[in-house]
């Protein structure tokens, strides 16, 4: 997979892009983290190596956090406002709690992303953002799962998953929500890939990454203008699902080719108007001009974390920037 990179030096970088961006008018999402090696990794997944993914995957883990949720949750009246027979209401809401989900925290919002980049002044600080087109990850899902549609048949043994907790059926979420038998193939292949014992007559799950627009939005995820992409095989990384999805087939190693150029507005924009994907590096950009450029914009820790958690976590970050950072 070829993707764009910029090795941003500047303040003037991130405004050259922001602008880009606006006149383009093009859609992309976001996800800022504080070190570029961090790559795209949900929660669920950092406490396995690429071996153990293969040798049994984290469904196993979604079934067991799911049972325990449901045989507490109810005590928990005042955040008890979910579809329980909806798996990606459950997982945003434990997501939203800081639990271990296999969802992936993106933002339609580039300001916000700058905010996560430079959230955690950690050792080693190499903070970068990812940017993907929306229109192209959409394309290539499509076109992916219209290909898995003669072989529906192999997944079928799951479809209308039950939900032991509540003794209904899952609901079919809405992944692709303007074509139908696509829509409900991601659905029995999402639950396929929650099975947590396989053996070898089981089809294999294909790598697939899927862009979600929550139907429900908590008030984290409205500040943030939030949304999420969900790997579906279980049993790899979310960046083998990612990069297997844009090159339109399978693939076991992880090798992506950077195509390095200059952070200037013209790049920018060219970059923008063929929808490429990209990631920026943002290590050379003084954190000080960063953080008073998200603070004239009031992306701030009380914004965008709008309650009682996000307040004590916002207020109790320490201002101190080390002095190579600033």
């Amino acid at each position: 997979m070829k993707i764009k990179k910029y090795n941003f030096d500047s303040i003037e970088n991130i405004l050259d892009y922001m602008r880009a961006l606006a006149i383009t008018k093009k859609s992309y999402i976001f996800r800022g983290i504080p070190k570029e090696k961090y790559s795209l990794t949900t929660t669920v997944e950092r406490d396995y190596d690429l071996e153990d993914l293969r040798d049994g995957g984290y469904g196993i883990d979604e079934t067991i956090a799911l049972e325990k949720f449901f045989r507490a949750a109810y005590h928990y009246e005042s955040e008890w406002k979910f579809d329980p027979d909806s798996i990606l209401e459950i997982w945003s809401l434990i997501q939203h709690h800081g639990g271990r989900t296999r969802l992936l925290d993106f933002t339609h919002s580039f300001p916000v992303a700058l905010y996560f980049s430079f959230w955690k002044l950690e050792e080693d600080f190499d903070p970068a953002i990812w940017c993907f087109n929306r229109e192209i990850l959409k394309d290539k899902l499509v076109a992916s799962v219209q290909n898995l549609l003669p072989n529906k048949s192999k997944y079928e043994s799951v479809y209308g998953y039950s939900n032991r907790f509540t003794r209904n059926r899952w609901k079919e979420e809405e992944l692709l929500r303007s074509l139908r038998p696509e829509n409900s193939l991601l659905n029995i292949l999402l639950h396929y890939s929650m099975k947590g014992f396989w053996s070898e007559k089981n089809a294999s799950i294909p790598n697939l990454m899927i862009p979600i627009e929550p139907l429900r939005m908590n008030r984290r995820l409205i500040m943030q203008n939030g949304c999420f992409l969900m790997p579906i095989n279980s049993r790899t990384s979310s960046m083998i699902n990612l990069v297997s999805m844009l090159k339109g087939e399978d693939v076991q190693e992880l090798k992506i080719d950077y195509e390095y150029e200059a952070p200037t507005f013209e790049n920018f924009q060219k970059a923008f108007e063929m929808k490429e994907n990209m990631v920026i590096n943002l290590k050379q950009v003084k954190t000080q001009n960063c953080t008073y450029l998200l603070g004239g914009l009031n992306i701030r820790g009380e914004t965008l974390f709008p309650d009682f958690q996000g307040l004590i976590t916002s207020a109790t970050k320490l201002g101190r920037i080390p002095k190579h950072l600033r």
